[in-house]
């Protein structure tokens, strides 16, 4: 996105820039809500971890999180933006594009790295604390 907001989409050739960037680096992550830019990363990735959790929970930690457009918006702005989210977020098992569960799913099925499917709040739990230990 554009500085200054989370509805202004920046051109194609800015996001391959920036893609390139991250990937020369010695490591990174990435976020993969947008199955679309996820994908660019491919090619390098080593590791693929899917945190496929329930909506019931991805629901009440959106909420708890609140919408970090309030750090570029009014608070006004930032609520509509929030319920936005939320109502874009509730329709992930419904889409089927690369920003679904369908569209991740085919990522993490066609990927040949490393990788794990996390499907429980206990899980991720449990791979974080194993992270911590290493």
């Amino acid at each position: 996105w554009e500085p200054g907001g989370f509805d202004k989409k920046r051109p194609e050739e800015a996001i391959r820039l920036l893609v390139a960037r991250s990937k020369a680096a010695d490591s990174w992550i990435v976020e993969g809500v947008f199955g679309e830019l996820a994908g660019l990363y491919m090619d390098q990735a080593d590791l693929f971890v899917w945190l496929d959790l329930d909506w019931p929970l991805c629901r009440e930690r959106l909420l708890a999180r609140g919408s970090e457009s309030k750090k570029h918006m009014s608070r006004e702005q930032s609520e509509e933006g929030l319920k936005k989210l939320v109502d874009w977020a509730s329709r992930y098992y419904e889409r089927t594009d690369q920003r679904s569960h369908d569209g991740h799913e085919q990522m993490f099925t066609n990927f040949r790295g490393h990788k794990l499917h996390v499907r429980a709040k206990d899980q991720l739990a449990a791979l974080l604390s194993s992270r911590e230990r290493a």
